[in-house]
Formats: structure tokens, C-alpha cells, sequence
């Protein structure tokens, strides 16, 4: 199929003249102790292209990783996107066909197969169905399994309904459902437990998401709005996900937030530098309650303050409060700090987070992060983090950018963990259409 497409692609940016496309080179050599005890390292290459005729309502994208390192896990030759796109007007539906990226209640993956998405001339109506074999991505443990179809649709509409008794309105809703058939062992949080000693699970899940919007006449209101998303697994009668907002504005510069999760973590990124000090998500499955007050003073001065309220399934609750303030004191210097503690039981977590974003002109920009955390687990007693990070961005021309990223985290009863990386991307593009002569 790679072959396929590819020729596919070949042929429409020879023949058609006045196609757009564009893309990059990405070069990278890193070295880090994420995976192992020990040092790995690597250099990759990514190449990428975009290639778009609106004109044949066309469109082709692809990514091809090159990766050498020091274990087997860094070594890769591969393409990481590679498909076709094409859309045809009388049909309202646009076919896609090839390695592609999907985003849906599973998470964030590729997928090798193909989808279909109609799509009513408003753009607020639309059903989109998928299938193939999905594959994980780079540095993010999701999901891989043996095949999976779905169907998911999206309704927009604006409502533009009042209630006088209760003065408020519904202005826009949002709605989005989606349905899923999956096999392969990797594709669900929970796994039956007659099939957990099975080389394949399958089943199916529904999701579902919905935002309102809207005005009100209170005294402590203006505007609102509200959301809720749920994963339900049907075989299993099991909730796997659900969140619940609400965010009030009360006048231009302060905003109230009130938000419910059913927060269950199974599937773990490489967190970055900042969520590695996010205490809250740090004790595994749990229901969360939290409220917050974001205030902006001066358009200059942006602070919030919030509580947290924490169960866990085996019983246990707990207890956190965080607070943040940011700052522009200058045009090119942004500051920011934030604090968090939570404690649950005999565990108790507190972090503190400093964040300075210096422009030096317009082709220099640095990023400079430092942490503490002071950790009491019943697993492995006291723990104290710290934790520094550097970022460079240099751009030595306007289609040429140098970046340097480096990070290093002490820890009392942990081992230490650290990266270095230094990346350079090539952009190139040809976007405007070339005329033939004849």
C-alpha cells in the first residue's frame, strides 16, 4: 500500500502545475535515561510533506523516520504518515486512504487503513467512518492493536434560546458521539477477566461530548460554559472516562471554574519537564473534584487560586489546594510560578514551578523552567525533586531553526533523570502556483 500511494502522490505533483506543496527537515540527536537505567542516545531524520490542490480538492501528506540509537527500541526506518486524500463535492464526502493520524476516544494514534467523512455544506454537521490497524506513536505508550472500526459525528448549531423566568440563554451547542469496535490487547483500559491471559481483546465503546454555551442576567454572571465528556465500554458495562466543566465568567477579567474527572490512568506519554511536577495526577486512579478562580489585573497580571477533592476506588480521599500567578513586566519577559499540594491518606505531595519566557529579538528566544517537590509515599518514604530546563530557539534563517532543549531532575530516593537534545528543522515550501507556458 505504501507503494500505492506514494505513486499516487508522485504522479499529481508532476502532472498538476499548480499544486501547492510544502514540508520539512527535521534532524535530531538526543541522549536521555527515560526508558532505561542506563544512558540511551539517538539521532533521527524526519522527512515531511504536504502536498494540496484545491482546485481537484486533493490533498497528500507524507513523514518518513529514520532512527539510530543505542537500543533496539530507538531504532526505527519507517514511514510515520503516508496517505491520499481526496474529496468530491457532488458526494458531500472526503476518502482517505493510507497511514494517517487519528484522534478519538482511544487517544492519539496512526492509523493504516482508510476513512470516510461527509460533511453537509453548513460544516456543522458531520459523520466520518474509519477502520483499519491501528499502531502507536512515538514517545506515547497508546494504543496497538489488531483491527478497529468506528463511526463518530459531529452536530454544531446555534440555539439562540432564553428562558426570561430563569434569565439565561443557550446560544451554541456542541455534540459529539462516536461508537467502536476494537480487537487486540492493547485497545482498552479494562480487559475482562476471562480474556486477560488471551493474545487478543475485543469489544466496543461509545463516547460522547457536549458543550453549551450561553449569557446570563445574574449579578455573579455573565457568560457560561459547560461540557461533558464520557467513554462508556458497552461489553464490559464499564465507564472508563468522564469529565464534567463548568467556567462562569463574571465580568471581562475574572472567571470561576468547577470541574468533576473519573480520572483513570493507563496509558502513559514521556511527560514533559512541567507535568512531571503536576502532583494531582500523581496518585493513579481517582474521582476529582476541583474549583478555581482565574483573575487578569491590569491585562498585565494573570493569577488563579483552587481547592482539589480526591477519592480513590479502594476508598481512600484526600485533600489539595494550588495557586499561580503569570506576569508580563516586559514585552519580550513572561514569568510564571505556581504551587500545589495534595494528600491522600499517608501520601502527600507539594510543588513548586517557576517558568521564564525571554524574546531576546526576533530571532531569539529562550525558556528557562526550575522545580521543587517534596514527596511523603508510603512506598518509598521521602522523596525531594529537583528539577532545572533550558530551551533555545535560533533561527539562523527564515526557513532554518536551530533548537537546544535540556533538562536535568534530582531526586533524594529516586535515580536521577536527565535529557539533552539538539534539533534542526529545514522548512521548505512552493506555495505560490507555477503558470505553464504552452
Amino acid at each position: 500500500m505504501h507503494g500505492f500511494v506514494l505513486i499516487i502522490l508522485l504522479f499529481f505533483s508532476v502532472k498538476n502545475y499548480a499544486a501547492n506543496w510544502h514540508g520539512a527537515v527535521i534532524s535530531k540527536m538526543q541522549t536521555d535515561n527515560r526508558y532505561t537505567n542506563n544512558a540511551s542516545y539517538f539521532a533521527e531524520v524526519i522527512g515531511r510533506a504536504e502536498y494540496e490542490d484545491q482546485h481537484l480538492d486533493l490533498q497528500s501528506g507524507m513523514d518518513i523516520l529514520l532512527r539510530h540509537g543505542n537500543y533496539e527500541f530507538n531504532n526505527r526506518e519507517d514511514f510515520y504518515r503516508l496517505f491520499v486524500q481526496k474529496g468530491f463535492q457532488a458526494l458531500q464526502t472526503t476518502f482517505k486512504v493510507g497511514r494517517f493520524e487519528q484522534a478519538d476516544s482511544l487517544g492519539f494514534y496512526t492509523l493504516n487503513g482508510a476513512s470516510a467523512l461527509w460533511q453537509n455544506q453548513q460544516k456543522n454537521t458531520s459523520v466520518e467512518l474509519y477502520g483499519g490497524v491501528p499502531q502507536r506513536f512515538d514517545d506515547l505508550d497508546s494504543v496497538k492493536g489488531d483491527a478497529l472500526f468506528g463511526v463518530k459525528s459531529t452536530l454544531l448549531r446555534k440555539l439562540n434560546w432564553r428562558s426570561e423566568w430563569l434569565r439565561f440563554s443557550l446560544d451554541n451547542m456542541d455534540l459529539r458521539v462516536g461508537y467502536q469496535y476494537f480487537a487486540g490487547q492493547d485497545m482498552s483500559r479494562y480487559i475482562p477477566t476471562a480474556q486477560r491471559n488471551s493474545s487478543t481483546a475485543t469489544g466496543n465503546k461509545f463516547s460522547i461530548g457536549l458543550n453549551f454555551q450561553g449569557k446570563t442576567d445574574w449579578p455573579w454572571a455573565k457568560k457560561y460554559e459547560s461540557r461533558f465528556l464520557g467513554v462508556y465500554r458497552l461489553d464490559t458495562n464499564t465507564l472508563e472516562d468522564g469529565q464534567f466543566e463548568t467556567q462562569v465568567d463574571v465580568n471581562k477579567n475574572t472567571r470561576l471554574r468547577g470541574v468533576y474527572e473519573y480520572y483513570r490512568p493507563d496509558r502513559y506519554a514521556n511527560p514533559t519537564f512541567r507535568e512531571q511536577f503536576y502532583s494531582q495526577y500523581g496518585f493513579g486512579k481517582q474521582d476529582l473534584f476541583k474549583v478555581s478562580l482565574h483573575q487578569r489585573w491590569q491585562d498585565a497580571v494573570e493569577y488563579s487560586v483552587g481547592a482539589i477533592y480526591t477519592t480513590r476506588p479502594r476508598g481512600d480521599a484526600g485533600y489539595g489546594i494550588n495557586a499561580g500567578i503569570s506576569a508580563r513586566w516586559l514585552r519580550n519577559l513572561k514569568t510564571g510560578i505556581e504551587f500545589d499540594h495534595i494528600q491522600v491518606t499517608e501520601d502527600k505531595v507539594s510543588a513548586l514551578y517557576l517558568k521564564n519566557e525571554f524574546f531576546v529579538d526576533s530571532r531569539n528566544s529562550v525558556l528557562l523552567s526550575a522545580a521543587l517537590r517534596r514527596e511523603e509515599k508510603a512506598l518509598y518514604g521521602e522523596n525531594w525533586v529537583k528539577g532545572v530546563e533550558s530551551r533555545w530557539n535560533y533561527m539562523i534563517k527564515n526557513n532554518v531553526v536551530l533548537s537546544f532543549t535540556a533538562n536535568y531532575i534530582w531526586n533524594s530516593n529516586l535515580q536521577n533523570e536527565y535529557l539533552g537534545a539538539l534539533q534542526v528543522t529545514y522548512y521548505f515550501d512552493n506555495f505560490k502556483p507555477k503558470q505553464r507556458n504552452d
